[in-house]
């Protein structure tokens, strides 16, 4: 199954002392998420479903920053068992939201997302209250990026 992690740049940087990401609340493909879609008239569309999963877990990002210290969003797409991760038993959560209740080792990262470097402003903006500049923020495309990329320096400091 497909897990859409929110995170933060530094999770990126390799050589933390873990080679796993932590469990928390992250965004997947589930019942409520394709029974919301259907009601919207657009059931049966899969790659739907995962932007949807992804977009919220873009959006979720916001929450992990520090506002005094913002930093650019990013999202892991990791593959995992299903059973890795339970509902959210919140009628309030985003209906893609699971919890992960084990850590996923960065070997099934399938892929990460950055927001590009002008967003800065934006988000900074967006987490001191600005609604116009978050939703330019959640306008924005994440940049997509090979998990072996992750260990250049060039990306790291660049998403800092």
């Amino acid at each position: 199954m497909r897990f859409y992690l929110p995170a933060v740049p530094d999770e990126l940087r390799p050589g933390t002392g873990s080679e796993t990401l932590a469990p928390r609340q992250a965004f997947a493909v589930t019942p409520e998420l394709l029974a919301e879609l259907a009601s919207a008239g657009m059931e049966g569309d899969e790659e739907i479903a995962e932007y949807a999963a992804f977009l919220a877990a873009a959006d979720a990002c916001l929450a992990l920053m520090n506002p005094a210290t913002p930093v650019l969003r990013v999202v892991i797409a990791a593959d995992a068992p299903p059973s890795c991760a339970v509902g959210v038993n919140d009628p309030d959560a985003h209906p893609a939201a699971v919890e992960l209740t084990q850590p996923i080792a960065w070997e099934d990262v399938a892929a990460f997302h950055i927001d590009e470097p002008d967003a800065a402003p934006d988000i900074a903006a967006a987490l001191a209250g600005d609604d116009d500049a978050e939703a330019r923020v959640a306008d924005r495309d994440l940049l997509w990026y090979d998990p072996s990329e992750r260990s250049h320096h060039w990306l790291v400091t660049s998403a800092r």
